[in-house]
């Protein structure tokens, strides 16, 4: 067996490559938290359940619907990161938007006072004593934003 005869060089060489293994270890630390906090700070508060107070207004014989915004998110939400469900709670039955329904939302930033409109497209939706329940989430993170309920 040969011995290595340049101790001065495998003596530097572990404790520089310890210090290299170090920075780029804290480097990748310093960014992944850097980018969670970038990503945290633009969500919604994941902590907080409901943002958008809603009042249902049926208009009794006329298959339609309107819901008010009583009040609002308290950081600004955009009706277009907003998804909404419309249920028939009594038929267990999920109403589509554009088919058997038409929901028309307001545009720009969802306030207190914003009017949502729910048109039936056929006789057979939005039926008189049946229950029915609307819900918003942000389409972003999935997080329920609020609801309301009312019987037609």
């Amino acid at each position: 067996m040969q011995e290595i005869k340049n101790n001065k060089f495998n003596s530097a060489f572990s404790p520089v490559m310890g210090v290299i293994i170090t920075v780029v270890i804290v480097v990748a630390i310093a960014g992944t938290v850097y980018f969670y906090l970038q990503m945290s700070a633009e969500d919604i508060d994941k902590s907080d359940t409901s943002y958008i107070s809603l009042s249902p207004t049926p208009i009794f014989n006329t298959k339609n619907a309107s819901i008010n915004v009583d009040s609002a998110v308290r950081k600004k939400v955009d009706w277009d990161e907003i998804y909404f469900i419309l249920v028939d709670i009594d038929e267990a039955k999920e109403l589509e938007d554009g088919n058997e329904v038409n929901i028309v939302v307001p545009q720009g930033n969802v306030t207190s006072g914003n009017i949502i409109s729910i048109k039936s497209n056929d006789s057979d939706y939005l039926i008189d004593n049946h229950r029915y329940r609307f819900t918003i989430y942000h389409s972003k993170n999935e997080i329920l934003l609020g609801n309301a309920e009312w019987t037609q």
